[in-house]
């Protein structure tokens, strides 16, 4: 990634790095780094001081100091005030490049073509895919802000990955499309549509026992999380996969 002079680079995904003109700064104090991860955790990247001071030290009568502590060690870490201002009661980031904000947009205007031009779709939705390195802020358990928007990350690659590992199978490339179904069905195992696009890759490689294979772990795994079997349209995927499994070992047997 190349950052432009002057500008914070901040990499949320995968994991946390701030590059400063280029030089990647060490790693920032224990209170400024919780706020960093708070405002980068928001779409504006900016909070009014009274929603950070109850989100980091809820009940502290000394909350309001601590944030303003936190803000002097995060711009002397830094080493530009102008990283982080202080406005009208908010706290915001600003000269900033987050990953995870180029990442939102390409989704944005993937979401905006899909309709009219689904192939040019396609490229913002791959855009999207190669921003995407891996959970945002992996290392923070404690915050539910930065959860929420993790999770929400999670489900737009999930869909980015899903239309062009669709798109990969109908052009015939079966390699691709297995890669994305098995990268969204890491993220969540129930999902079916994740399985289908694996089972139909699968088939079209001519793996159509391990495809066969693959339905069973989905069916075992809706079992045990949901309580529920597979829907139609995967039962479906499954029944005709079988019958062609059927078919070659029929042909097989009078060959022989």
């Amino acid at each position: 990634m190349i950052e432009p002079a002057g500008r914070l680079a901040v990499r949320t995904l995968g994991w946390f790095e701030i590059r400063l003109d280029g030089r990647i700064l060490p790693p920032p104090p224990g209170r400024g780094a919780r706020l960093l991860r708070l405002l980068l955790s928001t779409r504006a990247h900016a909070l009014p001081k009274e929603c950070i001071a109850e989100t980091l030290w809820p009940d502290s009568p000394t909350a309001i100091a601590n944030l303003h502590a936190a803000a002097r060690d995060v711009r002397r870490w830094m080493g530009i005030a102008e990283g982080l201002v202080y406005e009208r009661e908010l706290y915001a980031l600003t000269a900033r490049d987050i990953d995870a904000d180029r990442f939102e947009a390409e989704i944005s205007s993937a979401r905006t073509l899909r309709g009219a031009d689904p192939r040019q779709a396609g490229r913002r939705y791959q855009a999207a895919l190669a921003i995407y390195e891996g959970p945002f802020l992996p290392e923070e358990t404690g915050l539910d802000c930065v959860i929420s928007r993790r999770v929400q990350l999670e489900l737009w690659f999930a869909e980015a990955a899903m239309f062009v590992g669709t798109a990969a199978l109908e052009n015939g490339e079966p390699d691709a499309a297995l890669d994305f179904g098995t990268r969204v069905s890491d993220l969540d195992e129930t999902r079916e549509d994740a399985a289908r696009l694996q089972m139909r890759a699968l088939a079209g490689l001519g793996r159509r026992a391990e495809a066969l294979r693959r339905f069973e772990r989905l069916r075992l795994i809706l079992g045990r999380e949901l309580g529920c079997g597979p829907d139609p349209a995967t039962q479906a995927a499954r029944d005709e996969m079988a019958s062609a499994v059927r078919g070659q070992a029929h042909l097989l047997r009078l060959e022989a």
